[in-house]
């Protein structure tokens, strides 16, 4: 079993429809997950309450009233019955794909597990009772979907207690994810590429809820500019993984994109390994062995 914790936006026009098509989707999950609804924002009480989901409000805010990251994971952490959490954004329809690989990393004492997301127009209310339809759904959404790319995280898996001194950011302000893979993998905590085995639809939508209501603008904002000063060079993406769910299991990161990244990643932070591995071949199978870089 899983703890998943969403902090939604307010629940106004085509952001709270999807939404609540995400919270469906994990309603119909709830012989394996609870869900717990964090923040205060218009509609979200409401919501835990239709969708019979513990709720935690009066989650500390910055100066502009964007919940801060370390708020909204200690109060979900405080209230989640299970010791795996899950944080998922809340325009994200996951399917059973998902509770599976959780499945898989649940012996794991130190772990997070992440994963590429697909992004999809979704235009519509969606229902997730009828099995056979929401199959058929979520096929139609993996062919029609367009992947995000190693830069777009939208959710993570981790142990209670996982985090330590996570900075104050704000949420969705940029930076505080990259930093989240960064601070896996210098504890020496396998960081779990899920990309291969598990759907996740990120539904598009507008950034009217910003204050510099577009995407572009926002990461240009301060909130981003003091997200970015938090996390310093801390910058990981998905190809920063060292092992991936592959085959039923979770095996080591060794295919190309993977291995390229720890060699750059050798040469940025090991300079002098660097240099010593002379060849282009044996730094190439030097990383390739070494998941640990």
């Amino acid at each position: 079993m899983i703890t998943v914790f969403t902090c939604p936006k307010a629940f106004k026009g085509h952001i709270g429809m999807i939404q609540r098509n995400a919270l469906a989707a994990l309603q119909a999950m709830r012989d394996t997950c609870e869900v717990v609804l964090v923040g205060d924002d218009e509609g979200t009480r409401d919501a835990a309450r239709d969708f019979d989901c513990p709720h935690v409000d009066a989650v500390d805010t910055n100066e502009h009233g964007t919940p801060l990251l370390t708020s909204v994971f200690d109060r979900a952490q405080a209230m989640a019955r299970y010791d795996i959490l899950a944080y998922v954004n809340a325009d994200i329809v996951l399917d059973e794909s998902f509770v599976d690989a959780v499945a898989i990393c649940a012996a794991e004492p130190e772990f997070l597990l992440v994963g590429e997301r697909l992004d999809l127009d979704v235009t519509e209310s969606l229902s997730f009772g009828d099995e056979s339809a929401t199959q058929a759904w979520f096929q139609d959404a993996r062919t029609r979907g367009v992947p995000a790319g190693d830069d777009a995280i939208d959710y993570f898996v981790f142990r209670r207690g996982f985090w330590k001194d996570m900075p104050p950011f704000a949420l969705g302000r940029t930076a505080w994810d990259n930093w989240m893979l960064y601070h896996a993998r210098t504890r020496g905590a396998k960081l779990i590429n899920c990309s291969e085995t598990v759907t996740a639809i990120h539904q598009n939508h507008d950034y009217a809820h910003t204050r510099e209501q577009s995407k572009d603008a926002m990461w240009k904002g301060e909130e981003a500019r003091q997200n970015r000063k938090m996390a310093g060079q801390c910058f990981f993406d998905l190809v920063d993984s060292n092992y991936v769910i592959r085959n039923g299991g979770i095996r080591r990161a060794t295919g190309d994109p993977f291995v390229r990244r720890r060699m750059d990643r050798l040469e940025e932070y090991h300079p002098a390994l660097w240099r010593a591995l002379m060849s282009w071949k044996l730094r190439y199978w030097f990383c390739y062995y070494r998941t640990s870089l």
